[in-house]
This record gives structure tokens, sequence and C-alpha cells, in this order.
């Protein structure tokens, strides 16, 4: 019995040599480093820091929900009580059961309760 060869060959063709040429490792260049903490940068065309912190609710004129005088649990408690209330109310506002008060001031109480618990 004589064996004859089988040739493997690929379903589709190879790419253009430009789509892959200097995608292997000795040919690709060296990857930028990371930005250190503090550090800008720039990403299409925005300059961007490393540092992440939140503005405080006073500068970004918020109303603070919480006393710092309590301790931390018993405020973020009373919060997240406020933030089922307010959320009820716009869900009566959303439904028409409610005055004519309209919804986006209950979003935006909402979402000031949302922050505060956040920041808080």
């Amino acid at each position: 019995m004589e064996e004859r060869g089988v040739e493997i060959v690929s379903r589709y063709p190879k790419p253009p040599v430009q789509f892959y040429k200097g995608l292997r490792r000795e040919e690709a260049p060296a990857p930028p480093r990371p930005p250190t903490h503090g550090e800008h940068y720039s990403m299409f065309g925005s300059v961007y820091t490393t540092e992440d912190s939140l503005p405080s609710l006073e500068a970004s004129q918020r109303e603070v929900l919480y006393s710092e005088s309590k301790p931390r649990t018993e405020e973020l408690l009373r919060l997240n009580e406020l933030l089922l209330m307010k959320f009820l109310e716009f869900l009566n506002e959303l439904c028409g059961e409610s005055t004519d008060r309209g919804y986006q001031p209950l979003a935006d109480e909402i979402e000031t309760v949302l922050i505060n618990a956040s920041l808080g």
C-alpha cells in the first residue's frame, strides 16, 4: 500500500505583510512606562492626572446631609433610610399618584443623598 502525502492548506490566505510587520516581539517598540502617582498624561487630546480625588461637598456646592459628630455607621444608616424614602417618593411621582412636583427635583434629591453617602 502506498501512502499519499496530505498537504495541509489554510482555508484563508495569509494577510499582506504590512498588516503584521512590526508585530513580532523582536520588532515591536518598547511600551511606554506607566505614569507615576501625581503625574499628568495625555490621552485622545485631553490631559489627565493619576490622582483620583473627588471634590468635597462644599466645593461642588452640594448640601451636606450628615453630621461629623455622630458615628459614621449611624449616619450611613440614616442616609440609607432617607434614600429609600426619596426613592419611594420618586416612584409615586412616576406612577402619577403624587402632586405635580415633577420627577426631576426628586431625582436631584436622590443624587444628593447618594453623593453624601459616598463622600461622607
